[in-house]
């Protein structure tokens, strides 16, 4: 027999609990949320920019968007809590991981 005709088909890939395709979907969604986090911090920067200029260049001052920036930017930070999460981005106290043993961490 030849090489060729021993060798054995991959096998299929199993197919994914429905445990496992909800944790993949909030994965998924952990990480487009992160993602839209940038861009919703991208666009309070504009905002900021043009209020800064219109006050400036135009001696017209609007009301609109510090509020508007304020929210923006809570929005951002809750959007990029479960993406810090997942890239394991949060500020740890190293002192108890080093004192606790790992089973606990």
């Amino acid at each position: 027999m030849s090489a060729a005709t021993t060798a054995r088909a991959p096998a299929e890939p199993r197919p994914l609990s429905p445990w496992r395709r909800f944790a993949a979907a909030v994965e998924a969604f952990n990480v487009c949320a992160g993602y839209a986090s940038g861009v919703v911090i991208i666009i309070t920067s504009l905002i900021i920019v043009f209020e800064v200029l219109v006050r400036y260049f135009l001696q017209w001052p609007t009301d609109w968007e510090i509020e508007a920036s304020i929210i923006l930017l809570i929005i951002a930070t809750f959007m990029s809590a479960a993406f810090t999460q997942l890239k394991r981005g949060h500020v740890t106290i190293e002192v108890l991981e080093h004192v606790l043993s790992p089973s606990v961490n």
